[in-house]
This record gives C-alpha cells, structure tokens and sequence, in this order.
C-alpha cells in the first residue's frame, strides 16, 4: 500500500473524488481531509462564557468539608 498526498483546486476535487471512489474498495483508503478553519481548543476556551469565572480560594485548607 502506498500514500499519495495531492494538492487539487475546487474545479476538479469533484471529478477526483469520483474517480478515485470508483476504485475498488478494497484497493484504496480514503482519507476525508481535515478542515482548515477547524478551531484550536485554546480557541473554545478563549471564547468560552466560563472565562470570567474567578476560581480563587479565600483559605489554604477547604475545611468546609473536613470533620474536624
């Protein structure tokens, strides 16, 4: 089994992906390309309506919890 990577322009990525799924099956793999605007997960936090939660703790020691 070998790996081909090519660079196509819109007009013929149609005409390809129907060649190519046309092949046997067995024969060929296709791999569905990744998206290039797919967000980063620094992205989602960044946008995340969480990020003005403060998370500080007043003590040391949550002892709210703790039988003392």
């Amino acid at each position: 089994m070998h790996t081909i990577k090519i660079d196509i322009s819109d007009k013929v990525y149609d005409n390809v992906m129907f060649f190519l799924n046309s092949l046997p099956k067995k024969d060929i793999k296709l791999y569905t390309p990744r998206k290039e605007s797919q967000e980063k997960l620094t992205d989602f936090f960044h946008a995340s309506p969480l990020q003005d939660i403060v998370l500080e703790r007043d003590k040391e020691t949550y002892k709210d919890r703790i039988n003392l």
